[in-house]
């Protein structure tokens, strides 16, 4: 197996030059080139390691095992047989395939994935192994098929589940924020980790939990327990321990002081559910306060707010919503600084106060805006 390696790390779009940021700040892979939605670069195996365990605005971490031009759907089913498999894995481990297709050649993405699954069985096989076997939902190895028009690659996934589940969250609540954008948002925000932070719509309390770990400067993936990198034939738990020894140690016993409220009871006992669980209460308060109702919690700090879209959570009139948000920042947070992000463009508009600095920000599908306001 080489000992360098094509690494692609993905994120949301709008989230590409924070993820560039971390990689470089953590030393992880060298030649770094900004894509959309991810970043590429050269790297060893751990790179792979720490850019799952450190790099708080990645969704997946994979390998690229082999890229080609793809004239007919056969030519996935060549390629993919000539993949050294069993290098990175044994027979007995099961696995998926992640399919991403647009090509006029596939109808859809689960044939082209089963003529990749196909190629590698054969291989094993043809080699005398005996066959892995597929298992869409908790598979051990997991294999990233992307086809746009005639390119092709496929790629080892070292992350497996998605990177924003962190593992710390025992309930998502109504309409949660991913873990991965949160961070973004803290990060493009420019709250520097140190001040006052408060989320006047918590939710279940995503923002928060993440502004600690990036206070408190720990790893965005130690409460998780499985990366597929763990199951692959030359893991390393020699390296893998030494990784996560190292950050332990440059944790931080200074954190922020953090707090949120909401005006639903429901959000709060969610939010204090997944605070306790990451062993966050000592740190982290939350109430049962509406947003309109309450003064500030404090002559001055950072606001972060994350409020409905009319998507999930409907708004009777979310003009006239946001509207009421940007008075109560007028009258009752000057001294504040205020970052506001939200999928509903028009709507953030209402706010009726000019940002310092509006920020182009997809959740998904659904493009946002991050507005920065100084409040005086």
């Amino acid at each position: 197996m080489k000992s360098e390696f094509n690494i692609y790390v993905t994120t949301y779009q709008g989230l590409e030059e924070i993820l560039l940021e971390e990689l470089v700040k953590s030393k992880i892979g060298s030649k770094h080139e900004i894509r959309k939605r991810g970043v590429a670069f050269a790297g060893n195996i751990e790179d792979v390691y720490r850019a799952n365990y450190l790099v708080r605005s990645a969704l997946r971490v994979l390998i690229n095992l082999v890229s080609f031009e793809l004239n007919e759907a056969n030519d996935l089913y060549d390629f993919g047989k000539k993949v050294e498999w069993d290098k990175w894995f044994f027979p007995q481990k099961s696995i998926a395939i992640d399919a991403i297709v647009r090509n006029e050649h596939f109808k859809n993405s689960v044939y082209a994935a089963q003529l990749l699954k196909d190629a590698i069985c054969d291989r094993f096989v043809e080699n005398g192994s005996e066959r892995p076997n597929v298992d869409l939902k908790l598979a051990n190895v997991r294999i990233n098929l992307l086809i746009a028009g005639a390119s092709c690659t496929i790629s080892m996934d070292s992350s497996g589940d998605s990177l924003h589940k962190r593992g710390y969250k025992t309930v998502s609540g109504v309409a949660p924020l991913s873990e991965v954008l949160a961070s973004g948002i803290l990060k493009l925000s420019g709250w520097d980790g140190k001040s006052e932070l408060y989320d006047g719509m918590c939710g279940s309390g995503t923002l928060l939990t993440e502004a600690f770990l990036l206070s408190k400067n720990t790893p965005c993936g130690k409460y998780r327990q499985k990366f597929c990198f763990q199951q692959w034939r030359n893991f390393d738990g020699d390296k893998w321990k030494e990784i996560k020894d190292e950050s332990k140690r440059i944790e931080s016993d200074n954190v922020a002081r953090i707090s949120g409220g909401d005006s639903h009871p429901y959000a709060i006992e969610d939010a204090k559910m997944n605070i306790a669980a990451a062993s966050m209460d000592q740190d982290i308060d939350v109430f049962q306060r509406d947003f309109f109702n309450s003064p500030a919690p404090a002559a001055s700090g950072f606001l972060i707010m994350n409020p409905p879209y009319d998507k999930r959570i409907t708004l009777a009139d979310a003009k006239q919503f946001y509207s009421e948000i940007g008075d109560k920042l007028k009258t009752d947070y000057k001294g504040w600084t205020a970052a506001i992000f939200s999928a509903n463009i028009p709507a953030i508009k209402a706010l009726g106060l000019k940002p310092k600095r509006r920020i182009p920000l997809w959740n998904g599908p659904l493009e946002g805006r991050l507005n920065i306001y100084e409040l005086y």
